[in-house]
């Protein structure tokens, strides 16, 4: 019995070490259990704090991408707007989110992410949201700062695992973050400068000429002709007359009468109907204003004839600034200054100290005098008749004094010139009435409503594009704000009463500096230091106060009004460089065209520089008028050679002042070559640094002036040269797809086209078939050397605000040039369909709708990357 107790009680031990052994592994097994479950809550709840920050960072991001900041003021307020916008979307996301089934409603924002996890309770949600700058990954406290492109956002969690459930204050704290990225983009921008560009700018074509009035007499720094002694016959003043325009509103197109269907047909090649190209009349300089007669669209209806021999006088001072008379210049002869000159047909002495000549014929002789006492009604010779202000032409002419010559011809009456060599000018430099033998006064109403001498830009105050000026100019005072970038006009105010200010300020007359011969400023040599008559009304010109800037005035302001390009240039800057340089890892490059002719025989190299425009297309190099070059219109010594038409003044009236920081001569076509390590906005918009530490101040000189406000507009529409200037920027030394360590390899490649009207020759031409080439696909067929076999997206725009049937025949041509679809019915397809990769055609039919096209093209670029 004792042995089986023993037994019993050793197998009772054994059992119940088993049994402990069990509870233990059981235990054991349990905390394991525990365990794992509270890490992989902990794994959970970390990813849900890490998804809820990128989300919230990608919302937050997005905001600020895509609400519109275009035009922002200096204190950055709709920057501000935005941040705050993004920043509190951000913070909305977090709060509508749940963590293991826990609304986050209740989750705490703090100030600094270094403080999340103190103190931090048991199921507590805290979080910082912050505005950043993802290229340095720094962050940014204060809202406004142009460096805050992205939002960023952390979170903390309070977690409780079970093992500590019985302590109310202790937690796991749980951290999750997510810093706003941008994507990559790689852009180049190429842009139509063709002469169609301008075409919609509202301005005014004016006559500016000699009229003879008693309103001359005075005593003037210039042409004095004293009450008591009024020995010159050619006492007068200066007459401004606003031509008629056919239509509304009065744009350049309106004006000439232009038909863009009707066409040349030297201009198409291979079949093709009428091209619908613009006119070479130009509203900046390079104007070539005799070619508003001759182009083969304006001339059909309403051709306006330009008088080169009426805009400046023909005894004037030459280009070394000396004086000598029109007929003693070498030839070719040459006009003129455009600036410190009476219109052609004054008469008044040189003796007397204006700028005509009144004494002599047009061969420079003097003439002899009649007699001491009596002078007859009619001296003998056509045009020589005198008649005051008020008499009727067959009345005794104004008395004169003894001995003075009285020419048979000059300047008033002369119908010499009417013909020079096959430049016909219905009307110079005389008045009109010296074709029925009379020296009258052109009629306010004059008959002759299309000889001109000025074209100027109905300029207004600057607004939100796209802007247009009244048709019939209204005056206004305009002060330059406190950060304007040029110097000479920063804080300065410029009164444009009537449109003879304008008129003179373009000319360059209403500087201040006075550096002409005899000590003057442009205004006394030019005779308008006295009243003037302004279509009938009179007016006082002595009241507008000269200042240096005038002319720089006009020019920026008049800037704005050129329609379709300013529009263009406001919508490209505001909506995709401004977008996608604030909210992408960007890099821009700027390609502009006209005509090709410039880069022929140039390397690569050159045509990723800014080239001159100095070409036989948009200037008759017979002719020295065209305003190519204007000789230092801007008459102050400081900026004689850095005017917007700066240079000397040459015999075939161009620019032949080689372009600092460019290639060739002329006005600009500005282009900025792609660049991997550098961003290029600020030269592309315009607002980079130039010698001197002074910004750009948007006008056509000065090395780093290659920026999209540096342009003028130009001639033809020459596509193939430009696509692929574009495309090779991809393969230049600052930026090689061929070279692993000059391209960014997770860019987006792209290149966004625009044009207004076709190529030169027309769609089927050879700039039309060579750029489709250029583009990629032909036949279904990748080609080498192509956008599509580079990667390169090309986004294409099509403006057309052509009217009745060109509007319907241009919307074709745009499609089937610039068009994403595939082709149909034998046609080869367009631009962005063969380029591929994503590539697509907007087409615009009025100027509002570029910001929104341009803004659609950023957001699809415009993502955060966390």
């Amino acid at each position: 019995m004792q042995v089986s107790s023993k037994r019993i009680s050793y197998r009772n031990n054994r059992g119940i070490s088993i049994i402990l052994l069990v509870f233990l592994w059981a235990f054991f097994m349990l905390m394991i259990d525990f365990f794992v479950f509270n890490v992989v809550q902990a794994m959970i709840i970390e990813r849900q704090i890490n998804g809820i920050c990128e989300a919230a960072s990608l919302a937050g991001t997005s905001i600020l991408a895509r609400m519109d900041i275009t035009g922002d003021d200096i204190k950055h307020s709709k920057l501000k707007k935005a941040q705050k916008a993004a920043c509190r979307c951000a913070e909305n996301m977090i709060l509508s989110s749940r963590i293991l089934n826990n609304s986050l409603n209740k989750a705490v924002s703090f100030m600094d992410e270094a403080d999340l996890d103190k103190r931090l309770k048991p199921n507590e949600c805290r979080y910082v949201v912050k505005l950043s700058d993802p290229r340095t990954n720094a962050y940014v406290t204060n809202l406004g700062n142009t460096e805050g492109r992205t939002v960023s956002c952390f979170m903390a969690f309070g977690y409780s695992p079970i093992f500590l459930s019985f302590a109310d204050k202790i937690c796991y704290p749980i951290i999750g973050e997510a810093k706003g990225g941008l994507p990559q983009i790689d852009s180049v921008l190429v842009f139509d400068l063709s002469s169609s560009m301008d075409d919609q700018t509202v301005v005014t074509f004016v006559r500016r000429e000699w009229i003879h009035s008693p309103l001359g007499n005075g005593n003037f720094a210039a042409g004095n002709v004293s009450p008591n002694n009024m020995n010159s016959g050619g006492c007068g003043i200066i007459q401004y007359l606003s031509l008629s325009c056919p239509s509304s509103p009065h744009t350049i197109a309106n004006y000439l009468g232009w038909d863009y269907s009707a066409g040349v047909g030297s201009h198409a090649e291979n079949g093709e109907s009428a091209v619908l190209d613009g006119s070479l009349v130009n509203a900046l300089a390079p104007q070539s204003l005799d070619k508003a007669a001759y182009e083969s669209h304006g001339a059909i209806t309403h051709p306006m004839r330009f008088d080169a021999y009426l805009r400046s006088h023909y005894s004037h001072y030459n280009a070394k600034g000396e004086y000598s008379p029109w007929e003693a210049a070498v030839s070719p002869y040459c006009r003129a200054f455009d600036y410190g000159t009476p219109p052609g047909n004054c008469d008044l002495s040189v003796g007397l100290g204006g700028n005509g000549d009144a004494v002599t014929d047009m061969m420079g002789n003097l003439t002899t005098a009649f007699g001491p006492t009596s002078i007859p009604a009619r001296p003998p010779g056509p045009g020589s008749t005198y008649s005051s202000f008020n008499n009727p032409p067959n009345q005794s002419p104004i008395q004169m004094v003894q001995g003075m010559p009285i020419p048979a011809n000059n300047a008033f009456s002369d119908l010499i010139w009417q013909n020079d060599g096959s430049n016909y000018f219905g009307y110079q430099p005389a008045a009109p009435g010296a074709t029925q033998g009379l020296a009258q006064n052109d009629p306010v109403s004059s008959p002759d409503q299309q000889t001109f001498t000025d074209l100027v830009v109905n300029i207004t105050p600057p607004r939100e594009q796209p802007m247009q000026g009244p048709d019939n100019f209204v005056g206004f005072s305009y002060t330059f704000p406190a950060d304007e970038q040029d110097q000479l006009l920063r804080g300065q105010q410029f009164d444009f009463p009537n449109i003879a200010v304008v008129v003179e300020a373009a000319r360059g007359n209403l500087e201040g500096s006075s550096v002409l011969p005899k000590g003057l400023t442009n205004a006394q040599m030019a005779l308008i230091d006295r009243p003037v008559s302004i279509d009938g009304t009179i007016f006082d010109m002595s009241s507008v106060g000269v200042k240096n800037g005038y002319q720089k005035a006009y020019q920026r302001l008049a800037m704005l009004c050129v329609q379709p390009l300013a529009s263009l240039l406001a919508a490209a800057d505001q909506c995709y460089l401004e977008r996608l340089h604030k909210f992408t890892d960007c890099r821009f490059g700027l390609v502009t065209f006209s005509n090709s002719d410039v880069f022929k025989e140039k390397s690569m190299i050159s045509r990723f520089r800014t080239t001159g425009t100095v070409d036989e297309k948009s200037a008759n190099t017979n002719v020295s008028s065209n305003y190519y070059i204007f000789g230092a219109p801007n008459g102050n010594p400081i900026f004689t050679n850095s005017t917007y038409d700066s240079g000397r003044l040459t015999a075939g009236g161009f620019n032949s002042v080689l372009l600092e920081d460019g290639e060739g001569m002329g006005f600009r076509l500005p282009r900025i070559c792609l660049d991997a390590q550098n961003e290029h906005y600020l030269d592309c918009v315009s607002k980079n640094k130039l010698k001197g530490d002074e910004l750009n101040d948007r006008l056509n000189f000065g090395a780093g002036a290659n920026g999209i406000y540096n342009c003028r507009v130009g001639s033809v529409c020459d596509t193939a040269e430009a696509l692929d200037t574009a495309r090779q920027m991809f393969h230049c030394d600052s930026y090689d797809l061929s070279g692993a360590a000059k391209y960014r390899t997770s860019a987006r490649r792209l290149i966004i086209f625009f044009m207004d009207g076709e190529p030169s020759g027309g769609v089927n031409g050879s700039q039309g078939r060579e750029t489709l080439k250029i583009s990629g696909r032909r036949n279904g067929n990748i080609d080498n050397d192509s956008c599509a076999s580079n990667g390169i997206a090309v986004f294409t725009i099509g403006l057309n605000l052509t009217k009745g049937s060109a509007f319907n025949k241009l919307k074709e041509r745009q499609l089937e040039f610039l068009g994403d679809q595939e082709p149909t019915g034998g046609q080869s397809g367009g631009i962005a369909w063969r380029a591929s990769h994503g590539s697509r055609y907007y087409s615009c039919e009025n100027l509002t709708e570029l910001k929104a096209v341009f803004c659609d093209i950023a957001r699809r670029f415009v993502q955060s990357q966390p």
